[in-house]
């Protein structure tokens, strides 16, 4: 018999719907997912829209392929309920098309996977829709209240106006995630909710007005951003640009007029925000050139000292191999040294002091090499 905690422990247990007409698919994520969330399998999508309203589980695993109903009519039904709208719905199948996606997505879905699929990515996929879900209730939460600024906000100022404040705030903006919350924060207090995705420099930056990122979402921009300039499914619009792509979700699809001046408005923003990557890109590569030559300037100065410290070693060297040679032959005169005994100990260092200066010459070219580099630095930095 369970105890008190054992209950409340499994109270708190996130919900799972699975809904697949193969049971041995249902079999592998029950294996896979028992334990840490409490699941409840059903294998056609009229048992799911049974079963989901009642139970009201978290996630729902959807196939989409079943006999009956498909999976893309069951989480159109879904979503078109009140009491099911905010359910995470993550198609899995073994369809993988740019199609298939977007048929996903236009009838709501919030994530995809495809079959065969292993362990630690259904895991993973399955931690990112709790995790958006939690993040979703919280906005909840916080709505009325987050109505009611955006309200007060806009009360003041028309389109336009907003318009010119996008312009002159992106100017603040030295990053593209400041660039891309600007973007979502400027929509949503025109009214739109709206996913951005800005790509520069090698690196995609994606921001979401609902908060949590939409896997899905990205996947689509991803997978068009430059194939169509404007692409529309069903009440969405994906407005792409060469580095910035924007998502208004909710769009008038009935109201022609108010339709055409969303996008005009979403122009403006996307132009705007083109003009201002293209001067962070050049303000970065400025900075990326000034480190550089902070460095050659270094180096430079380092190879000037070397060359410095490489002539006053041979001078010094050959100057004590003078006096060397002087202070020897004097003493040994002194001390009356037979000059037989004298000529062999004055060749012998004759012979060395020669030697060092081959040793010396030799270096020339390399001498002769280093001067090189140091006036190619030199016109580097002078550029």
């Amino acid at each position: 018999m369970l105890n008190v905690k054992e209950v409340i422990q499994m109270s708190n247990k996130g919900k799972i719907l699975i809904v697949d007409d193969e049971p041995f698919n249902c079999e592998i994520m029950q294996e896979i997912l028992e334990g840490e969330y409490d699941l409840k399998i059903v294998y056609n999508g009229q048992d799911c829209l049974d079963t989901a309203p009642q139970w009201l589980p978290d996630v729902i695993l959807l196939d989409i392929s079943m006999p009956g109903m498909s999976g893309y009519e069951v989480c159109k039904q879904l979503k078109g309920s009140v009491k099911t709208q905010d359910v995470q719905i993550t198609f899995v199948s073994a369809l993988d098309t740019l199609a298939d996606r977007l048929a996903g997505y236009e009838v709501g879905g919030d994530d995809y996977i495809t079959k065969p699929f292993n362990a630690q990515e259904l895991l993973k996929k399955v931690e990112v829709a709790f995790k958006n879900k939690s993040l979703q209730r919280q906005l909840e939460h916080n709505a009325d209240q987050a109505m009611k600024t955006a309200l007060s906000a806009m009360t003041s100022t028309n389109e336009i106006g907003m318009m010119l404040q996008f312009i002159s705030a992106t100017f603040q903006c030295n990053e593209y995630d400041c660039l891309a919350k600007l973007i979502v924060d400027t929509t949503a207090a025109l009214g739109y909710r709206s996913t951005v995705q800005i790509r520069a420099e090698g690196k995609e930056f994606n921001q979401c007005s609902d908060g949590a990122i939409n896997p899905l979402e990205v996947a689509v921009i991803n997978r068009i951003s430059h194939e169509d300039d404007h692409l529309d499914i069903g009440p969405r619009t994906i407005m792409n640009f060469e580095h910035v792509s924007i998502l208004i979700k909710g769009m008038p699809v009935n109201d022609e007029e108010e339709y055409a001046r969303i996008k005009e408005n979403m122009a403006v923003i996307a132009e705007a925000t083109e003009v201002r990557i293209n001067a962070i890109e050049a303000q970065n590569a400025l900075l990326s050139r000034a480190g550089l030559l902070e460095v050659l300037r270094h180096a430079q100065q380092a190879l000037n000292e070397l060359h410095e410290k490489q002539a006053d070693h041979k001078h010094n060297m050959l100057k004590l191999m003078q006096q060397l040679k002087k202070s020897l032959h004097a003493k040994l005169v002194g001390a009356n040294i037979s000059i037989f005994h004298i000529e062999p100990l004055m060749d012998l260092l004759n012979k060395a002091h020669k030697e060092t200066l081959a040793v010396f010459d030799g270096e020339e070219p390399a001498e002769t090499e280093l001067v090189h580099i140091m006036e190619e630095l030199q016109s580097v930095i002078n550029r």
